[in-house]
C-alpha cells in the first residue's frame, strides 16, 4: 500500500503513514481495535518529548517547560486526538518534531535532515500541512540557513516524501494533477 486515505478530492491522498504505523497493532490484537487505539494514545503523549525539548531550549527555564508540558497532556484537542483511530492522530508529534528540529536548524544549522524527514511525515498524515515548506523555506532565507542544511533538509523531505513519489509515479501523477487543477487552479 503506498497510498494513504483519501482527502475530500478524488485523486488526491493522504500518505500510507497511519497504515504503516496502526497495521502491526492490528495484527497483534487479531483487529481488536482496543490495541490500535493504546498505541495511538501512547504516540500522541510521545508528543510531549518534543515539546519539552523545544520549550527548554527555548526559554531555558524548568518551570515554563513544566507549565508548558501539563498545558499540552491535559489539552482538549490532546485528549481527543490521541484516541482518533485516524491519520489526523498521526500529525501531532511529526509536527512537534518537526518544529523542534526546525528550531535547531534555525538556530545552529544542524538537524535540517530531521526538519525535512518530520516535515514529510507530518504531511503524510494530513495533505494541508504541504504549507509547511513553504514556510521552512521562508524561515530558511530569514535567518540565513547555509547550503549544505538546505540540502540535508530536502533529502530528508524526500525521505519522507518517498511514499508520496512512489505514488505518483505509480498512478501517473493523479495527485499532483489533481492538486494543481482542482485545488490551485479554482481558488484563482
Amino acid at each position: 500500500m503506498i497510498v494513504g486515505p483519501q482527502t475530500e478530492f478524488f485523486g488526491l491522498n493522504h500518505g500510507p503513514l497511519y497504515y504503516y504505523y496502526a497495521a502491526p497493532f492490528y495484527h497483534l490484537a487479531q483487529w481488536n481495535p482496543n490495541i490500535p487505539l493504546y498505541a495511538m494514545i501512547i504516540l500522541n503523549l510521545s508528543t510531549l518529548i518534543p515539546l519539552v525539548l523545544l520549550v527548554q531550549s527555548l526559554f531555558k527555564d524548568r518551570r515554563i517547560t513544566v507549565v508548558a508540558a501539563l498545558l499540552f497532556a491535559v489539552a482538549y484537542q490532546q485528549v481527543e486526538y490521541a484516541r482518533w483511530l485516524s491519520n489526523v492522530a498521526i500529525t501531532i508529534p511529526m509536527i512537534a518534531w518537526m518544529y523542534y528540529f526546525l528550531w535547531q536548524t534555525l538556530a545552529n544549522n544542524k538537524r535540517a535532515f530531521f526538519t525535512g524527514v518530520f516535515t514529510g511525515l507530518a504531511i503524510q498524515g494530513e495533505f494541508f500541512l504541504i504549507f509547511l515548506i513553504a514556510l521552512c523555506y521562508v524561515l530558511f532565507y530569514l535567518f540565513s540557513v547555509s547550503k549544505k542544511a538546505v540540502r540535508n533538509y530536502h533529502i530528508g523531505l524526500l525521505l519522507g516524501l518517498s511514499s508520496f513519489i512512489a505514488a505518483e509515479i505509480k498512478f501517473s501523477f493523479l495527485g499532483s494533477t489533481t492538486f494543481f487543477n482542482t485545488i490551485c487552479w479554482e481558488s484563482f
